[in-house]
């Protein structure tokens, strides 16, 4: 799971969501985040942690509060968090990232979509399976809406789902995306590799 997260994080080095940056500050919290970024993948998680944290703070000082980038700076930090299990720290970033993105784009983007999954996750293994349903569906259909089903970008959202049918009994709903995420494995032999 941590490397289907790394990849979604890097998706922010692409040159697609780059971050036009007027002013000094900006591209210092650009170049902060894109070297967290760097650390996080490389497992260093104090200096991404340091980086993220100096990033958000640029940017809170520097841009309105509802901007994106502010955004994907929360998430980075926020699924950093949740690769150390450090739920009581990632939920309100995720919840905040979650709350920008909404202002701008529909429940169908992907990375809004990537921070609803993630936040259900949280939910889901703090037992509040009411919070996470909801969201994990909102996910699921967004991220098939953008990928496709076969796509392996789909199967952080359904090993969280599969998860929550377990915890609540549903063996049935939880065997048949087990199985799905077997095909889409078995299409994808790499991210069977990277999951372990």
């Amino acid at each position: 799971m941590k490397k289907i997260l790394a990849a979604v994080l890097v998706l922010s080095l692409s040159p697609s969501f780059a971050w036009a940056a007027g002013s000094e500050s900006l591209r210092q919290a650009k170049e902060l985040h894109n070297q967290g970024v760097i650390h996080y993948q490389a497992n260093q998680y104090v200096l991404a942690e340091s980086q993220f944290k100096q990033s958000i703070a640029i940017y809170e000082k520097s841009v309105p509060l509802d901007d994106l980038r502010l955004a994907k700076a929360l998430q980075s930090l926020a699924s950093l968090y949740y690769v150390e299990k450090k739920y009581d720290l990632a939920e309100p970033l995720f919840r905040r990232a979650i709350a920008i993105r909404k202002q701008v784009f529909d429940v169908s983007d992907p990375e809004l979509a990537e921070a609803t999954n993630y936040l259900a996750a949280i939910y889901v293994r703090q037992g509040k399976y009411d919070l996470a349903g909801p969201l994990l569906k909102q996910a699921y259909a967004a991220k098939e809406k953008a990928y496709g089903l076969g796509n392996p970008l789909m199967l952080s959202v359904m090993e969280n789902l599969r998860e929550l049918y377990h915890k609540t009994g549903k063996k049935v709903e939880a065997q048949k995306i087990k199985e799905h995420e077997e095909e889409i494995l078995s299409n994808h032999p790499e991210f069977r590799l990277a999951a372990n």
